[in-house]
């Protein structure tokens, strides 16, 4: 069979070529073809001058396919496919031509924007240039796919915002674009003043935003269904009831479809609304229903969550506001009542032991008294009692929970103090080197903390088992793991530690 030219017209005369008469005979010869409840059709490659495969030409069309097209099968026998479909994909006709060119069969799928479809096809060669394609409708499928993938990535990003509002916007987005539709939002809702507030909405371009405040009849029946918290979902503002006497209103901001789907709080009750907008009537499928529900779901608990943290960072800042207040009162009343005393040495350490009591709750200030690094408590609390160019820190980043942040700053204010009054601070020339790094144990990721001291006078173990002596044996967080070293060129320890037991 000769390969047909592209056609100047989009139709070729239904009588012409063998493909035709091919056609005919398969579908005589085959009953079925007409009672596949999936679309069918034959057609034959459309070839350039210099022979490449630019259109396909259908030869036939069973009545599944023919019911794309309201007029029927004539409309679509010896017309080309991207005169049917408009905008039909190159890499398709370069597919099928392959194809043809094996002599074999492909699955591809494609998008049929006018419709609002996606398609499966099955295709197959039959001989020469012409072939058979099935095409199955996987718009549900595939729209199912992506709403999965949307919740996907919108758990992800929930989980790494802590803003309600930032929080909302990325909902509206993913919603929006996920659904196809024009405009989506969140409002929140006020039922004493019977307004929803919406501070950001997602539209698409041309499409005017509907951020403010507005009244629940603004939105149809919105008060009737938060009440029983269901959704309101209209297909056609023209022809339901419910939002007749609006229609025009709602037509006139390119809302002609919606979805009002309630947000539930703690207690049962509707505290916001997730809605989207279509500009043309549409039928809202059982599974964008679901969709809309399970992101309500997961917006309210993610909101709910960033507002927990908010009020536990409030909380958090009084609490360490007021422990300050309270070391304060007590160094001021240890110094009131200690000011006769005659052993001023164990006076003034347990006043500078405060003072680095004092100092590591700044550091956990700072960070919502979540967590506080290592090297911060370090520095600040070595900043006090020696010029920064004779002590050098170096290590990773470390994450230290509240407890050993306070025992880690005890502990370094301790070794720091003995360094300036015994080791290598005493004197001109000595130098301090704290460092750390990760070692991997069968136990788990472990601290290993070095602190060594050089250019002091020699060092020489304790005569008395003192308060800092005890805290320097217990270590980072009290369980030991400590290896001391007095050498002559001054003292060195190395202590051990579980990560995971630094972060309580």
């Amino acid at each position: 069979m000769a390969s047909q030219e592209a056609p100047s017209p989009d139709r070729i005369p239904a009588g012409g070529g063998g493909g035709m008469h091919h056609a005919l005979r398969l579908r005589h010869a085959d009953r079925l073809f007409e009672g596949l409840a999936e679309g069918m059709l034959v057609a034959q490659l459309v070839r350039d001058a210099d022979g490449r495969a630019v259109d396909w030409l259908i030869l036939d069309v069973n009545a599944a396919f023919a019911s794309l097209d309201p007029r029927g099968p004539g409309a679509m026998i010896g017309r080309t496919i991207r005169a049917i479909i408009p905008g039909f994909e190159t890499a398709l006709i370069d597919e099928t031509a392959e194809m043809v060119a094996q002599r074999t069969s492909t699955t591809f799928t494609c998008h049929v924007a006018t419709l609002g479809r996606d398609f499966e096809g099955r295709a197959l060669h039959l001989e020469d240039d012409s072939f058979a394609v099935l095409l199955l409708d996987v718009t549900e499928r595939i729209r199912e796919l992506r709403q999965q993938e949307a919740l996907l990535l919108l758990g992800d990003q929930l989980r790494e915002q802590d803003d309600a509002a930032q929080m909302t916007r990325t909902a509206a987005r993913i919603v929006g674009e996920t659904l196809d539709v024009v405009r989506a939002g969140f409002g929140h809702i006020d039922p004493l003043e019977g307004t929803l507030d919406i501070q950001a909405d997602w539209t698409v371009p041309g499409v005017p935003s509907i951020a403010g405040r507005h009244r629940y009849a603004d939105f149809g029946d919105l008060p009737e269904h938060l009440a029983r918290s269901e959704p309101l979902v209209v297909e056609d503002v023209r022809r339901d009831p419910r939002m007749a006497a609006r229609a025009e209103a709602s037509l006139a901001i390119d809302v002609q479809a919606l979805v009002n789907m309630p947000v539930r709080g703690e207690h049962g009750g509707a505290v916001a609304a997730v809605f989207v907008h279509d500009r043309r009537a549409r039928r809202w499928s059982d599974s964008e229903l679901a969709f809309l529900r399970k992101v309500a779901d997961r917006v309210e608990a993610g909101v709910a969550r960033a507002q927990a943290e908010a009020q536990q960072r409030v909380l958090n800042l009084e609490l360490s506001h007021r422990l300050k207040n309270t070391l304060t009162m007590v160094q001021a009343v240890a110094t009131q009542t200690l000011r006769r005393a005659t052993d001023r040495p164990a006076v003034e350490a347990f006043e500078r032991r405060l003072g680095a009591l004092a100092t590591a709750h700044d550091v956990l200030l700072g960070r919502n008294w979540a967590s506080a690094d290592l090297a911060t408590v370090t520095h600040d609390v070595l900043a006090v009692l020696a010029a920064p160019g004779r002590c050098r820190i170096e290590g990773p980043p470390v994450a230290l929970g509240p407890r050993a942040a306070l025992s880690t700053s005890l502990l370094v204010h301790e070794l720091g103090t003995n360094a300036v009054k015994y080791g290598a601070l005493s004197t001109e020339q000595g130098v301090l080197v704290v460092s750390w790094r990760i070692d991997s144990t069968g136990a788990g990721d472990q601290l290993v903390f070095e602190w060594r001291e050089d250019g002091g006078p020699p060092a020489a173990p304790p005569t008395r088992l003192g308060f800092g002596s005890r805290l320097i044996e217990r270590g980072l967080i009290g369980g030991g793991g400590v290896e001391s070293r007095y050498l002559a060129t001054g003292f060195a320890t190395t202590m051990r530690a579980l990560l995971a037991d630094l972060r309580l």
